[in-house]
């Protein structure tokens, strides 16, 4: 297949800022039509259509380093085929600062301290390790754990407190494994969410009093791809949060995702995994036939998981 470089043209009125969303479908229809719907930032919907693509060779878009390669079916090709299309997003943007944690030879020894020296928007990248720490987090960063070859990084609360607070809008928190708050009803965590707007995925909580505890009033949090082990209550909620949902697919997963749509996920608790505990998998899906209750409130995590998903 030839390949279309889909950026929008100049006059299309769309201003250079990240690209967030892309979309294209390619219908065997007379005429051929390839609808592109591009979303930025903090722009509406933007939809361009292109009639007769075979026409149609460069359109230029410049987003940061956004691109959408297209293939363009040859002519040799069976025109009745129901998917024309092969979209690859190559996603760019502009780097944010990275700062870096180790138990030596990184830019800090302590999160807490990569954090307060942190701005809004930095990565914050802790590699292997335990870090006995009381992690408040109070900027608007993305909290990084990364398996330097052993472990995934591990934030013990050493039985008081809360292992991470989460007291900023608008962060991100994965790839790690927190443990050992306090006991005291008051809602010492794995993870404490007093903010909005916060992601958590990918992380391993487990022997705290609560897994994952958010405080009345935060809202539009997202939880998924977490296992939540060996709590004394698994997750608290009174709700307006999300407990599953779609990961962001990149490479070949997203052009899966074109044929096969989204894969939703959910979290894994080890207080419902069995089918005494009321998870029952008769479909061999991996995932619970009924949704869990989140305790507290009204949340649900539709698509809970019979085991866990990370290690």
């Amino acid at each position: 297949m030839d390949q279309i470089n889909i950026v929008p043209p100049a006059s299309s009125g769309v201003r250079r800022r990240r690209l967030t969303s892309v979309t294209a479908s390619w219908f065997p229809a007379s005429g051929y039509s390839c609808k592109i719907y591009i979303k930025t930032g903090t722009l509406p919907l933007v939809s361009l259509d292109y009639m007769d693509v075979y026409s149609v060779y460069y359109l230029y878009i410049s987003l940061q380093a956004g691109k959408v390669l297209i293939g363009k079916p040859n002519h040799s090709e069976n025109m009745r085929l129901s998917l024309f299309v092969i979209l690859i997003l190559i996603i760019g943007s502009v780097s944010a600062a990275k700062i870096t944690v180790g138990p030596a030879g990184e830019d800090y020894q302590q999160i807490q301290k990569a954090i307060d020296n942190a701005s809004s928007g930095n990565l914050i990248e802790v590699h292997s390790g335990t870090y006995p720490e009381h992690l408040y987090l109070s900027k608007a960063v993305t909290l990084i754990g990364v398996d330097t070859g052993k472990g995934r990084p591990i934030v013990n609360a050493t039985k008081s407190g809360s292992a991470l607070t989460l007291a900023a809008n608008g962060s991100t928190v994965e790839g790690f494994n927190f443990t050992g708050s306090g006991h005291c009803g008051c809602g010492n965590a794995g993870i404490y969410v007093q903010s909005s707007n916060d992601t958590v995925i990918d992380n391993v909580i487990y022997k705290n009093k609560y897994g994952i505890y958010v405080k009345a009033g935060y809202k539009n949090n997202t939880f998924i791809s977490n296992d939540l082990l060996d709590n004394e209550i698994s997750a608290n909620d009174q709700g307006g949060n999300r407990w599953d949902g779609s990961l962001k697919a990149e490479g070949l997963q997203s052009l899966m995702e074109l044929i096969s749509g989204k894969q939703m996920k959910g979290n894994h608790y080890s207080d419902y995994d069995e089918p005494k505990e009321g998870c029952n998998d008769t479909n061999n899906d991996g995932i619970c036939d009924q949704p869990r209750k989140i305790n507290g409130g009204s949340s649900v995590d539709l698509y809970p998981s019979i085991s866990r998903g990370n290690s």
